[in-house]
């Protein structure tokens, strides 16, 4: 066991519960299509993600209309029909919420981290949702953690962090321990040494005991 004072579970969403960094993927791989350009799942992961766009040589103008395309497409209800569990995440957290607390810990915004729970029929088993407008800097900031610790009352040496990416292991610089579930984009990107690297989410339980 990696913590035996482990008591909360931080989990990461996109890419780590859900498929919906798949599906910002493609979104954007056809938005860029139009410009005449290719977007590959290196390029992507070693931009910074959904910064890669600010990497491809477009003006201002052609980086809004994009921006302004994707999110219409993917704040609707529309993309919801294409959301899917990550390999067994739906198992891992059902079974770890049993014997620890659970809580979101992303930088999307709460109204779509809310959608995606709802309506995958999981919302009940996260005691909060750390969002990606409850501080500046989101996950960047040790602010973040410590809004979400205080909410449950506990320490930093009490919980872990379940990401995809390097917007993941930031917690690390703030003493929590960070386990990593690379994705087909996030597998480019260089861990620091410090973070759990597992294959699967379906690893996590024989981690975490």
């Amino acid at each position: 066991m990696i913590n035996r004072r482990l008591k909360l579970i931080l989990w990461d969403v996109d890419g780590t519960i859900f498929n919906s960094d798949e599906i910002y993927f493609k979104i954007l791989k056809n938005e860029i299509k139009k410009k005449n350009l290719n977007l590959t799942p290196h390029f992507y992961a070693t931009h910074g993600l959904d910064d890669c766009i600010f990497h491809m040589g477009l003006s201002t103008e052609e980086i809004a209309e994009i921006k302004k395309n994707i999110n219409c497409e993917y704040y609707s209800d529309n993309i919801l029909s294409r959301l899917k569990f990550k390999k067994n995440a739906k198992k891992t957290i059902e079974s770890l919420s049993k014997k620890y607390k659970l809580s979101i810990a992303s930088g999307e915004k709460k109204p779509q981290i809310e959608r995606y729970l709802d309506f995958m029929g999981i919302n009940n088993l996260f005691g909060f949702i750390g969002h990606g407008q409850m501080v500046q800097g989101r996950k960047g900031n040790e602010e973040y953690y410590n809004l979400i610790l205080d909410h449950f009352g506990f320490s930093k040496e009490e919980c872990i962090l379940i990401g995809d990416s390097l917007f993941d292991a930031q917690a690390l610089r703030f003493g929590i321990i960070t386990v990593i579930v690379p994705t087909v984009f996030t597998q480019h990107q260089r861990f620091p040494d410090e973070c759990l690297i597992l294959k699967n989410i379906g690893e996590l339980e024989n981690l975490v005991g």
